[in-house]
């Protein structure tokens, strides 16, 4: 082969990587190619996967050392129990449940904020 010359490909070869992708159609795959990802819908993730990752990975960071002792006790044991996902459906949905239930008294009810806290504005137990 001349210098410069591109080297000719192997017949099939467009087809079978074509073929991969088509295996292969997830975001990082397609990052790399130009294909479309076929990524599940929403509605097809249980409401479960959703609270678990939600109680593992997000509210710890929002809720560590926030409040005073046995609150936050009662806050770190609910969202660990919230967030194991070997936990039957109805016991993590009861644990994102009781969590709602020790946070809900604690928030402000300002009324700077009655857009983000309907109920302080309609509700007088807050």
């Amino acid at each position: 082969m001349a210098a410069g010359q591109a080297p000719h490909p192997r017949p099939g070869a467009g087809s079978q990587a074509a073929a991969r992708a088509g295996e292969n159609k997830d975001i990082f795959s397609c990052l790399l190619s130009d294909c479309q990802a076929e990524l599940p819908s929403c509605d097809t993730v249980p409401e479960k996967q959703s609270l678990v990752l939600v109680c593992r990975q997000v509210l710890p960071r929002l809720l560590q050392g926030k409040f005073p002792s046995p609150v936050q006790e009662e806050i770190d044991a609910t969202l660990t129990w919230c967030g194991e996902d070997t936990r039957p459906d109805a016991e993590v949905l009861g644990a994102a449940s009781r969590l709602k239930d020790i946070l809900r008294p604690l928030r402000t009810c300002d009324p700077r904020f009655a857009y983000r806290y309907p109920d302080c504005k309609y509700n007088d137990k807050f």
